[in-house]
């Protein structure tokens, strides 16, 4: 009942808070006149509800309650879906006064949000079973929490380049392109000897591939043209490469999120049971009971 009440405070408070703007045609102020009567309570409430959230979440972890570390993350990816929607609202409010920084943020923080809530529902997964550990695993967990590290810092040079065309970020989203294609390569031939992150490597190729097609369409587009840098794409067709290129970045960070869970799951599930399907659509065959001996 509390969390509820909790979920709901955080909306209540987020609607009141926003709900303090008001346009008037007449202000002299460019974003409007500011209510302080609504903003402040308005914010109080949304805090205070997202911070009590946190909390219990928390305090489940810190007991060891079973299923914690799942409410955890999807108690953060609703708040960064509230928090996302706030920042998209503000990116259009305040483009005038703040300019491409506040879109800059919006589009890297969406693809964290979109793989707190993949994490979410891998968390919830159940698990199937390893049968004994081996140095195939333990390397490609190592391989996937580097690869996710290379990924996230891939993302803030893609928004810098989307938004904002920087020189250096060019750059580095080139030399990390080739280091993440490296990484992915390594685990392709580290998960072939596991069972359960054969599906996962395999389609981190695919997504690779797809994404390096778009990515060298779209920064042609952008950068290749010989005219001068244009934040907007200008036609159907470089709106199409730059926010499938986007949206496919994401899609892979999401995998890359997914995959490294999923080892974290399978070394935890080593002593337990046994594990057939490798496939994550695959059924998890149930124990048959031991008969004495």
């Amino acid at each position: 009942m509390i969390p509820c009440l909790l979920v709901l405070g955080v909306f209540v408070g987020m609607i009141v808070a926003m709900a303090s703007v008001q346009r008037d045609p007449l202000s002299k102020l460019p974003t409007g006149e500011v209510s302080k009567a609504l903003l402040y309570p308005g914010a109080l409430v949304g805090l205070a509800s997202a911070l009590g959230l946190l909390a219990l979440a928390l305090r489940d972890l810190t007991h060891w309650v079973p299923g914690a570390a799942m409410r955890l993350v999807a108690t953060l990816g609703f708040l960064g879906v509230v928090t996302q929607g706030l920042l998209g609202g503000l990116r259009v409010y305040l483009h005038a006064l703040v300019g491409p920084e506040l879109a800059t943020i919006h589009g890297a923080f969406g693809q964290v949000v979109l793989s707190l809530v993949v994490l979410t529902a891998v968390l919830a997964w159940p698990v199937a079973r390893a049968p004994e550990w081996n140095q195939s695993l333990a390397q490609s967990r190592r391989l996937l929490t580097t690869l996710l590290i290379l990924c996230l810092l891939q993302l803030v040079w893609a928004v810098v380049v989307r938004h904002q065309g920087a020189t250096w970020a060019q750059r580095l989203h080139l030399l990390f392109a080739i280091l993440i294609a490296g990484w992915v390569g390594a685990l392709s031939l580290s998960a072939a000897k596991v069972n359960g992150l054969k599906f996962w490597s395999r389609g981190l190729g695919v997504l690779l591939l797809l994404q390096v097609i778009l990515g060298i369409e779209a920064w042609l587009g952008k950068f290749g043209t010989g005219k001068p840098f244009v934040e907007a794409a200008t036609n159907f067709g470089q709106a199409f490469l730059r926010t499938g290129h986007s949206f496919l970045g994401a899609i892979f960070l999401s995998w890359v999120v997914a995959a490294w869970a999923r080892a974290g799951q399978l070394r935890g599930a080593i002593s337990q049971g046994t594990f057939t399907g490798d496939s994550p659509f695959a059924r998890i065959p149930h124990a048959s009971p031991r008969s004495p001996s």
